[in-house]
C-alpha cells in the first residue's frame, strides 16, 4: 500500500506564516511596540489543509487567540480551536508532571532544571498552555546521570532504545556520543539531558547553566529553569538545530527577543549562530521594531542557508531531516555543524552512526574487543 504523507500543503504553510506575522504584529502593538502590519490575503485558504498546517507547526493557541480579529473563516477557527483545546489539556499534564519529576530528582540528590516546555511557555507568555504538548526536558550534570536514571526507572519509567544494563555498560560511549536519554513515562515523556547542544562550543557548559538558573512558577510550584540569557541562546540553538523548520520555535524566539532590552555579550560561534537564528525568525515572522536586533548587538549575517532549510522542510516539520546511511550523516553534519568545528564533528557523527548500527550485536560492555567480535560476526 502506498504511504500516506503527513506533510502540509506548501501554500497553506505560507498562508500560516502570513497569519502569524499579523498575529505577532498585533501582539507587539498591545505591548506598545511600533511594528509594521503585514498584508493578509486569505483567498487561497483551505480550511482543512490550513488547520493541518497549524497542528504540524504547533501554533494553535496563537492562531486561536487572534484568528477572529484577523478575519479567519468560522470553519477554520472551529478546527483551530479544537486543536488548541487538545493542546492545552496536554500542556496541563506537562505542567503537573514537570515539577513532580524535578522533585523526584531532587529527593535523590540530583540538582536539575527544566527547559523548553511549560517553563519556556511561562517565561514568554505567563501561561503554561501556549506551547501545547511536548516532552519534559530536564538538564542534569553528566556525573549525576546514572543516579537520575535509577530514580526515573524506580518511578516506573522505561528507557527508549537502550536498556538499563546497556546504560550502565555503555555509559562512557553514550556520554560522548549523544546528549540525552529518552524515558517513556506515563503520562509524560522525559528527555534527560546532560548537555543541551550536541556541539561542545555553542552553549555554556552544563555546570554553568545549572549554577545560574532562575525560578519560574508552574501551577503554584517553583521550578528551576534556564536563566534569561541562557534561555535566549538555547532557543536560538534549537531553531538552528531543527533546521529552521519549526514555526513554534520561531515564535518563541521572536517573543524572547522582544523581552531583551540590553545588548547581548555572546562571542565566537555562539554569537554567529544566534545572529543567524534571530535574523531568520524576524525575517520570517516580523514582530519586532526596526533596528531592535542591531540594538541588541546582533548584527546582520547571511541567512540564506537558514531560509533554504526552511523551504526544504517547512511542509513536514516533524520528519527527520536527513537520508539514512553515511551520506545522510554527512549531510546532517554539514547542515547542523556550520557554526561548530565541522572536521571535529564529522568523525564523531560517523562513529555514532556506525556504533548505533552495530550496538545491538555487541555482547557485554561496549569495549574495543567486544566491538571487534561483533564486526567479525556481522561479516
Amino acid at each position: 500500500m502506498p504511504q500516506v504523507s503527513n506533510a502540509a500543503d506548501g501554500q497553506q504553510v505560507d498562508l500560516l506564516v502570513d497569519v502569524i506575522r499579523c498575529a505577532l504584529a498585533r501582539e507587539a502593538h498591545a505591548l506598545g511596540l511600533e511594528v509594521d502590519d503585514h498584508p493578509l490575503r486569505l483567498s487561497q485558504l483551505d480550511a482543512s489543509a490550513f488547520a493541518h498546517a497549524v497542528r504540524l507547526h504547533r501554533v494553535s493557541h496563537l492562531i486561536a487567540q487572534y484568528g477572529d480579529d484577523l478575519g479567519l473563516p468560522a470553519q477554520v477557527l472551529d478546527l483551530v480551536q479544537e486543536t488548541a483545546t487538545n493542546e492545552a489539556l496536554a500542556a496541563m499534564t506537562l505542567a503537573m508532571e514537570t515539577p513532580r519529576f524535578l522533585e523526584l530528582l531532587a529527593s535523590g540528590g540530583v540538582p536539575a532544571l527544566a527547559f523548553k516546555g511549560v517553563a519556556l511557555s511561562m517565561l514568554t507568555t505567563g501561561t503554561v498552555t501556549e506551547r501545547g504538548n511536548g516532552d519534559v526536558d530536564v538538564l542534569v550534570h553528566k556525573r549525576n546521570v546514572p543516579r537520575a536514571v535509577g530514580l526515573l526507572l524506580g518511578d516506573g519509567c522505561e528507557i527508549d532504545v537502550f536498556s538499563s544494563e546497556q546504560v550502565t555498560n555503555w555509559w562512557p560511549w553514550i556520554r560522548w556520543s549523544t546528549r540525552e536519554l529518552l524515558f517513556l513515562c506515563s503520562p509524560a515523556q522525559v528527555d534527560l539531558h546532560w548537555q543541551i547542544a550536541k556541539e561542545n562550543d555553542l552553549l555554556p557548559p552544563t555546570e554553568q547553566l545549572l549554577a545560574r538558573s532562575q525560578s519560574v512558577e508552574i501551577l503554584g510550584a517553583p521550578i528551576a529553569t534556564l536563566g534569561n540569557d541562557d534561555t535566549l541562546l538555547a532557543s536560538c540553538y534549537h531553531l538552528h538545530h531543527d533546521a529552521y523548520r519549526s514555526l513554534r520555535h520561531s515564535v518563541d524566539l521572536v517573543r524572547l527577543l522582544r523581552m531583551r532590552q540590553v545588548p547581548i555579550e555572546w562571542t565566537g560561534r555562539s554569537r554567529t549562530m544566534a545572529a543567524e537564528s534571530a535574523h531568520f525568525a524576524i525575517g520570517l515572522l516580523g514582530g519586532l521594531p526596526a533596528g531592535h536586533l542591531e540594538a541588541l548587538g546582533l548584527e546582520a549575517v547571511p541567512v540564506k542557508p537558514a531560509f533554504e532549510q526552511w523551504q526544504a522542510h517547512r511542509c513536514d516539520p516533524l520528519a527527520q531531516n536527513r537520508a539514512p546511511g553515511l551520506l545522510g550523516t554527512f549531510s546532517e553534519t554539514r547542515a547542523n555543524y556550520r557554526h561548530s568545528q565541522f572536521m571535529r564533528e564529522l568523525p564523531r557523527m560517523v562513529g555514532i552512526y556506525s556504533l548505533i548500527r552495530l550496538a545491538p550485536r555487541v555482547e557485554g560492555p561496549l569495549t574495543a574487543p567486544n566491538v571487534v567480535r561483533a564486526l567479525i560476526k556481522r561479516s
